[in-house]
């Protein structure tokens, strides 16, 4: 007769095999690919990941919120002195430097992503440069260098206006890291200015001044004008 569920319950490799069990479970769920722990590099080609946001195939726009909103980044350069470059919205929505809405269909891009720009407003993470917009300028051959400036809400509550937190980065190329002039003794930019610069971006691939959809951008920069800037 096959044993019954009772003598296998009291069976002595029983708890062990249910040990063994559990442990596998939690080290997958450590070292999945959501694991907010994961390293920078796993995050590149976010970009090439994305999806368009369903909004694009219907009649009802996407209407950005700024509950939802986890990054926000601008551009500026000669060429565009108040260009757009992306933002960020909880659960998983990205607007790219030409105003298109699209989906992360990877959980950890953006888990990262959002991560790593909290890292700039957590205390003692990035210090303080004292330049305008906070502003960590990469030592470059030519002084006319692009701006990318990181909009990050500040983890507050209570507050009558929400307050975001600026870090400018200039002259990021994705090689050189040396800074113009030292800030706090360090002397190249922080990585977690870095890796998130570079990740950032890949939003900008494909663009073309006068392609993109100002309106969609419009409504995300509009987001600005309700908060206070620090």
């Amino acid at each position: 007769m096959p044993p019954s569920i009772t003598s296998l319950r009291s069976h002595p490799l029983v708890p062990l095999t249910t040990a063994l069990t559990s442990l596998l479970i939690l080290y997958f769920h450590l070292h999945s690919p959501t694991s907010p722990s994961m390293s920078p590099s796993s995050l590149k080609d976010w970009y090439t990941r994305t999806i368009p946001h369903p909004s694009t195939s219907t009649s009802t726009p996407f209407t950005p919120t700024l509950p939802t909103l986890t990054l926000l980044v601008t551009h500026s350069s000669q060429s565009d002195p108040s260009g757009f470059t992306l933002a960020l919205f909880k659960p998983n929505i990205a607007v790219d430097a030409r105003g298109r809405v699209l989906l992360l269909t990877r959980p950890s891009d953006f888990e990262g992503l959002s991560s790593l720009a909290s890292h700039t407003v957590e205390g003692g993470k990035v210090p303080e440069t004292g330049m305008y917009l906070n502003a960590w300028r990469v030592k470059q051959m030519r002084t006319e260098q692009p701006f990318e400036r990181l909009y990050v809400p500040v983890p507050e509550e209570g507050l009558k206006k929400k307050k975001v937190k600026v870090t400018s980065v200039q002259g990021f190329d994705g090689k050189q890291r040396e800074l113009r002039e030292p800030v706090e003794g360090l002397t190249e930019l922080p990585d977690v200015l870095w890796d998130l610069t570079g990740l950032v971006l890949e939003a900008r691939s494909g663009f073309v001044k006068g392609e993109e959809d100002e309106h969609v951008i419009a409504k995300v920069l509009a987001l600005l004008d309700e908060v206070e800037v620090i």
